[in-house]
């Protein structure tokens, strides 16, 4: 498919066209950045949509060299060769629990880590794949009583529960807005990671593509380069 590609050579009106801009977004990408890009795309383009596809384990720069998938946001470690890059946001992952659990009254301790039931979600390919790691490293372990495939299921599930969840702290924030869960920050604290968009080195001058790319930078780089509060917070 090379639409994209032949369209490069055009002019881009984004207030007539109705083309169907096609994401891969992690969980933090569809929480954190749709709201806003919606917001902005109905107004400069509204006749556009958008659709955000399943981020497949194996090969996800297939549907992007074709052109069937314009971008990808969030963290992706497999997007390297033939693909351009550009940073958004700084993230660091932090815990959240139910909103006044007894265990954790006095903030999160390393005792009240190890001792509580965790939650976690599915780890290919992703920034928390290593969390395991670094917490060993420590001398911190944790004990796993449910495993989700992705992030967004965690924080709805923690109101209700006294599992403990560690996901990134631009999303966990965004859930707290809205749900009864405190966010912690974490008892070991763990490198923070940046959230890019990515496309394919075929679509770099490509017109609709860079108009939505230079919509992502204008969004959310400018203000959002230091970690969520959250983050940062002492125990």
């Amino acid at each position: 498919m090379l639409i994209a590609g032949i369209t490069s050579g055009r002019g881009f009106d984004p207030s007539t066209t109705t083309r169907c801009f096609n994401l891969y977004a992690s969980d933090v990408g569809q929480m954190v950045f749709l709201p806003r890009l919606l917001t902005r795309i109905n107004k400069a383009a509204p006749g556009a949509s958008v659709r955000v596809w399943p981020i497949p384990l194996d090969k996800p720069g297939l549907l992007m060299s074709s052109g069937d998938v314009d971008l990808a946001v969030g963290y992706f470690d497999n997007l390297t060769t033939g693909f351009r890059q550009s940073f958004l946001i700084r993230d660091r992952y932090v815990c959240v629990v139910r909103a006044k659990h007894p265990k954790f009254a006095q903030g999160m301790t390393i005792r009240a880590f190890e001792e509580a039931e965790h939650a976690i979600a599915h780890a290919t390919g992703m920034a928390h794949a290593n969390i395991d790691q670094v917490l060993a490293s420590h001398q911190v372990r944790r004990k796993v009583a449910l495993s989700v495939p992705g992030f967004h299921t965690l924080p709805m599930l923690i109101p209700n529960s006294d599992l403990v969840a560690i996901v990134p702290g631009w999303l966990a924030e965004a859930y707290a807005s809205h749900l009864p869960i405190e966010v912690l920050a974490m008892p070991i604290p763990l490198p923070p990671f940046d959230l890019r968009v990515y496309w394919h080195e075929r679509y770099h001058r490509d017109a609709p593509n860079r108009w939505l790319r230079k919509l992502f930078v204008e969004l959310f780089r400018a203000g959002r380069t230091e970690l969520p509060k959250s983050a940062l917070k002492p125990n």
